[in-house]
């Protein structure tokens, strides 16, 4: 007689022991969601040089493989707004699930695009849309299935399968012909399906749901013990007050706790842009093989060293706290970025023989990608805390909006100035922005190290 089955990984998180291995196991599953958006984003990094050489059928110019590397964007405005909206109707869980779709069908035009270099363009875009589902939701996600005490940790566990999967990429893709590479990175989001479907969904929208019964199960399975009456009671405080709010876009600005909250959002989004990262590290491989430094090895060295980084940003965000750790991690950054506008300013514009100081070069570039890492793991655990419940989706909207546009804007500019004008106008403009936050993170950022998502926002309504 056969027995009834019954799914392992529900079977694995009902147990009843208190620990954490539940957070644990449902923040790597989420991960592996983050990790194929990564894999989509990176793709670019050893394939630029790619599609402008004569390995690939319809060799591209600079000026179109610059619009090869920022059309993932369009994809990533589009998947935002989706996105937003989608995660109150579909829920966290299934939106995330959802988002996995358009990066298997991005992979799958990859792996064709000898046929056509039109599929590599709406490759990117289609894979831009997964990035900006992942990168708006599994935050939101992780954020509201942990306990206060170790959220900060989960979620930055985001950041370190996002540099993992920078890493396969660059060592893989750098190897592999375009097609075998993108078919390595198929297995990523089918092997998200087959695992997430069966995770717990978000008992914050559980409740904004008003399924008590449903957050109640979701937070027995996360926290592995019956007694969760107290946190229950005080979750359906928290949603209560804050879905008593009227969300909308309107609500954003209208609202001062809000509003407060976009204006926090706007500036951190701004230095994060501001610092480059995204027009830097498209092209990265290709300033490193200009240089005549191994291209593979570096971005190995370099991802290696930032995931190094992540990891210890786990441990630093709740002991030295968001503030401290985003100051010294901007003012570090923003001298690696002013140093490798010296060094080209030098060189180029006053003609100095600096061959034998490409080494010096590839210490400030894995320099500054180390120090950014940490400023990187400030931002993203930030973002995630700063809006309650009646705006979160309207609010990682505009976020994800405003990063998207950001990063066709700086890519262009990198590719434009560094052509057209100077190579190290575009890393002293991302210099001075970045020394800019550092005044801003000493001077104007809260910090929420070890808060409630509930008092961050009580302080922000409080708040003169």
């Amino acid at each position: 007689m056969l027995t009834k089955f019954r799914n392992p990984f529900i079977t694995f998180l009902e147990k009843n022991d208190g620990r954490l291995t539940s957070q644990y196991v449902v923040t790597f599953c989420a991960c592996i969601c983050q990790f194929s958006s990564g894999l989509s984003y990176s793709w670019i990094i050893p394939s630029l040089n790619k599609v402008m050489s004569d390995e690939y059928p319809f060799k591209m110019s600079p000026d179109e493989a610059s619009y090869l590397a920022i059309m993932n964007q369009i994809g990533y405005v589009v998947g935002a707004v989706m996105s937003a909206h989608l995660m109150d109707i579909l829920g966290r869980k299934w939106t995330l699930v959802w988002t996995s779709l358009p990066m298997v069908a991005s992979f799958l035009m990859i792996s064709l695009c000898d046929y056509s270099n039109i599929l590599l363009y709406v490759a990117r875009v289609l894979g831009g849309i997964g990035e900006a589902c992942a990168t708006g939701i599994v935050g939101i996600y992780i954020a509201e299935i942990a306990s206060p005490a170790h959220r900060g940790m989960l979620v930055n566990s985001i950041n370190i399968a996002y540099i993992i999967s920078a890493i396969l990429i660059c060592l893989y893709g750098y190897y592999l012909s375009l097609q075998a590479a993108a078919l390595v990175s198929l297995a990523f989001p089918i092997l998200f399906l087959l695992t997430f479907t069966s995770m717990p969904e978000s008992p914050y929208y559980l409740l904004m749901k008003k399924d008590t019964e449903g957050a109640r199960r979701s937070l027995r399975l996360l926290r592995r013990k019956e007694d969760i009456e107290l946190e229950a009671i005080s979750l359906q405080a928290d949603v209560d007050r804050q879905m008593s709010e009227r969300g909308g876009y309107r609500e954003l600005f209208t609202i001062p706790a809000n509003r407060r909250a976009i204006c926090l959002m706007l500036c951190v989004k701004f230095l994060h842009l501001g610092t480059g990262f995204n027009a830097i590290g498209a092209y990265v491989q290709v300033l490193l093989e200009q240089e005549r430094i191994s291209a593979v090895w570096g971005m190995f060295v370099i991802g290696v060293l930032s995931a190094v980084v992540y990891i210890s940003g786990n441990f630093l965000l709740d002991k030295l706290g968001r503030k401290k750790l985003a100051v010294i991690s901007s003012t570090t950054t923003t001298i690696c970025l002013l140093g490798i506008s010296a060094f080209f300013l030098l060189r180029d514009s006053f003609r100095l023989d600096l061959s034998n100081l490409a080494w010096l070069l590839f210490v400030l570039v894995v320099c500054y990608y180390i120090c950014f890492s940490g400023m990187s793991t400030v931002i993203n655990v930030f973002a995630t805390e700063l809006f309650s419940n009646s705006v979160k989706a309207e609010g990682t909207a505009l976020n994800m909006v405003i990063h998207g546009l950001g990063t066709m804007a700086t890519t262009k500019y990198y590719q434009f100035a560094g052509d057209h004008i100077a190579l190290f106008v575009p890393f002293l403009t991302f210099g001075l922005i970045t020394l800019f936050g550092v005044f801003f993170f000493i001077f104007v950022m809260p910090e929420t190290k070890g808060k409630t998502l509930e008092a961050i926002q009580v302080e922000l309504k409080n708040k003169k």
